[in-house]
């Protein structure tokens, strides 16, 4: 039950971040260049934080024990973005855009850290 519910978190991730960089795309004025890495960049950093948070509120409802399990639970999701993002980058032949872009690599290391924050625990007493 653990593994189908980080599948489908990690789905439930991939979803949100490609609607923040959707959102993320239209708020920026004046971008009519497309197939820019510098804007999916921009559009990954816009979308690392919010990502970051979710991975993190979605990690707290699987309740990893420790960091441990938190940061597992993270690097799984973090790589079943990369795989989802080879696919699209792959289909729509923009590998070089996707995997060229600083900003990514960032969404994809809060994507990460947020699942590991939610395994710290606080010790009491």
């Amino acid at each position: 039950m653990q593994a189908v519910k980080t599948i489908v978190f990690a789905l439930v991730i991939f979803v949100a971040v490609m609607m923040l960089m959707l959102l993320a795309s239209m708020l920026l004025p004046g971008q009519s260049e497309t197939g820019s890495s510098y804007l999916i960049s921009i559009q990954s950093l816009l979308s690392a934080l919010p990502a970051g948070l979710l991975s993190y509120w979605l990690a707290k409802r699987i309740r990893p024990a420790t960091w441990k399990q938190g940061a597992r639970t993270g690097l799984i999701w973090a790589v079943a973005q990369i795989v989802l993002f080879l696919v699209i980058g792959y289909f729509n032949q923009t590998l070089p855009l996707i995997f060229g872009a600083a900003g990514f690599y960032v969404l994809m290391l809060f994507i990460a850290l947020g699942a590991a924050l939610a395994g710290l625990r606080r010790k009491t007493g």
